[in-house]
C-alpha cells in the first residue's frame, strides 16, 4: 500500500492483518494510492516507485510466527 501524501508504503504479507493495518490507517487520514497487487512484494514496490522514493520513504512490514501461519493456513 503507497501513502504518498504521508511518504509511506506498507508491503501487505498474506495473513498478517494487512486489511485492518490499512482500515486503520484510512482512519486515520491516510489515503493509499494503489499501485500495484495487494500481496505486491517489497522488491515489486522498489521497482515501481524508485530507489529514491524506497529509500526516503518510511517503509514497513508486518510478520507472522511462522508456526501460527500454518496452523492458520491448514485449519481456514
Amino acid at each position: 500500500m503507497y501513502y504518498p501524501e504521508h511518504q509511506v508504503i506498507s508491503v501487505h504479507i498474506p495473513k498478517t492483518a494487512g486489511n485492518s493495518i490499512a482500515r486503520g490507517l484510512a482512519s486515520n487520514g491516510f489515503a493509499k494510492t494503489v499501485l500495484l497487487k495487494k500481496h505486491a512484494k517489497a522488491q515489486e514496490y522498489r521497482e515501481v516507485v524508485g530507489k529514491r522514493v524506497w529509500e526516503e520513504y518510511f517503509t514497513f512490514a508486518f510478520v507472522r510466527n511462522p508456526w501460527d501461519l500454518m496452523v492458520s493456513s491448514y485449519n481456514w
